[in-house]
């Protein structure tokens, strides 16, 4: 799932997410190459920051030990360890990171379906992120806005499958600006919809 929500709105539903204490979170910075577990009690003890409105980086993986005990670590080329995705049973959250007036886009996924069917606990983890994607939906997406943009020929293309959120809307209200890259020349804008 693709979105536009600002770093305040993933930050509280991060926290939902880590107050359920089977679910575990790891973040890993794309500045230092490394990775952070992070729990409920770190993010209140102020030991550990989301740190998505600086971006670029964190990107976060999470889980549930009911399912996996934690992420599974594997060593790529050069010796650094990453996370194993499929064997970990976890889902990949890259937030909607603040670069000046730019507000880029989210993502929230994992590997296609086909991946988990000789996965042990493979139909578990699907009902488990269908869940966890359904409870970002209704905390931050209650509006029914999806991404348009404005083609060359000035008509509109409108994406629903792109979410965007009520403080995104928000911000291209006070002039900020929705897009995919930092740099890329296309411009999104949200548009009500009722396809949510």
């Amino acid at each position: 799932m693709d979105f536009y929500a600002h770093p305040s709105e993933l930050e509280g539903w991060l926290d939902n997410v880590l107050a359920d204490r089977s679910n575990w979170l790891v973040a890993w910075d794309v500045r230092p190459d490394a990775y952070m577990n992070i729990t409920l009690q770190d993010r209140l003890s102020g030991a550990a920051s989301w740190g998505i409105a600086g971006g670029p980086g964190p990107y976060f993986f999470i889980g549930n030990r009911l399912l996996t005990n934690g992420p599974k670590m594997s060593v790529r080329a050069g010796g650094k360890e990453e996370i194993s995705f499929l064997e970990s049973l976890c889902v990949r959250l890259v937030p909607s990171f603040i670069h000046g007036p730019v507000l880029l886009e989210g993502t929230i996924g994992s590997f296609q379906l086909k991946k988990y069917r000789q996965v042990a606990n493979g139909h578990e983890f699907l009902l488990w992120k269908n869940k966890l994607i359904l409870s970002l939906k209704k905390k931050i997406f209650q509006v029914s806005a999806v991404a348009a943009q404005v083609r060359a020929d000035g008509s509109e293309k409108i994406w629903h499958n792109v979410l965007v959120s009520p403080a995104a809307i928000d911000w291209v209200a006070q002039g900020g600006k929705l897009r995919q890259f930092e740099r890329g020349p296309v411009e999104f804008f949200p548009r009500v919809s009722n396809f949510h």
